[in-house]
């Protein structure tokens, strides 16, 4: 009785199991996306299988990203067939385009992603080593006109697992809505917290080991995210968000790059020599990267907007340090002073207009610093305008409500300068520093924070020693007593 009841679990299991599996491959087999399956071959290169009748005559894959070129140099063994399955010839033209002389049906090819040293190369291209790689579908597949949905097979080596954002079916097929933002984060050692943290449902994975906890980690995402759901108002966006974190073995502490693409953070960082730095180091991490997933991702805006969504990104980053203890009101002042120095210090200063569209062309520092200083002067005004009641974060959250969802897409540069143009006060920083190039002259600013730029250099941006009501309360606002309120709250 026993060995029969035992049998007849094992056959009701494997039933479920090929129920699951007949119902994949239909899914994989009988659709009208691309269907794509990507095998790791060795340490170093993949294999990609694409079956989709709808490629024409030519593919192209792109060959630079983010400043970074000859991504289409790394394609080896391209075989195509046509739509009947019979293989076929094509012309290799530059910057990774092919021309068949007919349809293409199916395509495979090699991609050789053996890791660059460079640590921007591991946040922005896919990439793969010894027992971990980070697979951006964005820069593995052909390119397609508009966003193209597709299901995604992975063939990993034994004891590999996959993680990412994209609702999986089963533990290796995935659902690909848009794959120029898909990111794949596979490893040996792959772990994933799969619970919801926040209303935003992130999930946080790594394949590494760090000083601080899994669960650490997570509870940071949930406490930063949960502070821009509270400013900003909550994340529109349905689907699941991910966290990764890959450590950058060969680089010295302190060491970080990081990118936001659709719903997926991949932050790449050597460790800090000790836990608490360590811990403060992610969450200067966090801080700036959970942002994005507002803005700019969260919003439906075109265009070279990265003075914006950088600038005050980096601003309302270290707002949050301030509020939540974790710098100090002088280091707060420390940055934004080391910011103004390096813009003073520029050679060329162009508008932020047009850094942004030259960013990845060496103008990446004036987007950052510059727009951060923008970002702290519109902060002033705004706070001393209504007596500390709205600032910068109220801009943001109007940008995010008016423009998030399912909002018409607009020109970025349209939408946000009308936005601020919108406040009197804020046009002449508009038109000198934002449409214009002028060197910044903050001093007028300052003062209504009780602020000062001191004269020695390198210039440090201090607090005065007497302060008028009305500058107490924008100091306030800005988080000159945290640390009081802080305390306080603690001892209640």
């Amino acid at each position: 009785m026993f060995g029969s009841r035992r049998m007849s679990k094992i056959i009701t299991l494997a039933s479920a199991i090929l129920v699951v599996f007949a119902c994949n491959l239909q899914i994989f087999t009988q659709s009208d996306r691309p269907r794509v399956e990507i095998s790791v071959k060795d340490t170093t290169t993949i294999r990609v299988s694409i079956d989709f009748v709808g490629y024409g005559h030519e593919i192209k894959f792109v060959n630079e990203y983010a400043g970074i070129g000859g991504l289409s140099g790394r394609i080896s063994g391209l075989k195509t067939t046509d739509t009947q399955r019979k293989p076929m010839t094509y012309r290799s033209l530059a910057d990774g385009t092919y021309v068949a002389d007919r349809s293409i049906g199916a395509l495979s090819y090699d991609v050789d992603l053996k890791a660059a040293s460079d640590p921007a190369s591991r946040v922005h291209v896919s990439w793969l080593d010894d027992d971990r790689g980070v697979l951006m579908l964005g820069d593995l597949l052909p390119q397609t006109e508009g966003p193209l949905a597709a299901w995604l097979q992975l063939n990993l080596p034994v004891g590999w697992m996959p993680s990412t954002a994209e609702r999986g079916i089963g533990s290796t097929l995935f659902d690909v809505l848009e794959p120029d933002k898909a990111i794949i984060t596979i490893g040996k050692n792959l772990r994933q917290n799969d619970e919801r943290l926040s209303d935003a449902d992130i999930q946080y994975a790594t394949p590494d080991r760090w000083h601080f906890t899994d669960d650490e980690a997570s509870k940071m995402i949930s406490a930063i995210a949960s502070y821009y759901s509270k400013i900003l108002g909550p994340l529109k966006a349905p689907r699941r968000k991910q966290v990764v974190l890959v450590k950058l073995r060969d680089q010295p502490p302190g060491t970080w790059k990081a990118e936001t693409r659709g719903r997926n953070i991949l932050i790449a960082s050597s460790d800090m020599p000790f836990r608490s730095q360590s811990l403060q180091r992610l969450h200067e991490q966090l801080r700036h990267e959970l942002f994005h997933l507002w803005i700019p991702n969260g919003v439906n805006l075109s265009g070279n907007y990265d003075w914006f969504y950088e600038g005050f990104a980096l601003y309302q980053s270290l707002r949050l340090g301030v509020e939540a203890n974790r710098i100090r009101f002088e280091d707060f002042l420390d940055t934004l002073s080391r910011a103004s120095q390096l813009s003073a210090g520029t050679h060329r200063p162009i508008s932020l207009i047009e850094a942004s569209r030259q960013r990845w062309a060496g103008n990446s520092s004036q987007v950052y610093t510059r727009g951060m200083i923008v970002a702290f002067l519109c902060d002033l005004i705004l706070l001393d305008e209504s007596r500390g009641k709205s600032g910068v974060t109220e801009i943001l959250e109007e940008i995010y409500k008016r423009h998030g969802g399912g909002a018409a897409r607009l020109n970025a540069e349209t939408a946000i300068l009308s936005t601020l143009r919108a406040h009197e006060r804020l046009r002449p920083v508009v038109d000198r520093y934002i449409t214009g190039n002028e060197t910044f002259v903050i001093g007028e600013y300052l003062k209504l924070a009780g602020l000062t730029l001191g004269s020695s250099h390198p210039a440090q941006i201090s607090v005065e020693p007497k302060l008028a009501g009305r500058q107490k309360v924008v100091l306030d606002r800005l988080g000159y007593n945290s640390w009081r309120k802080l305390s306080d709250s603690k001892n209640d």
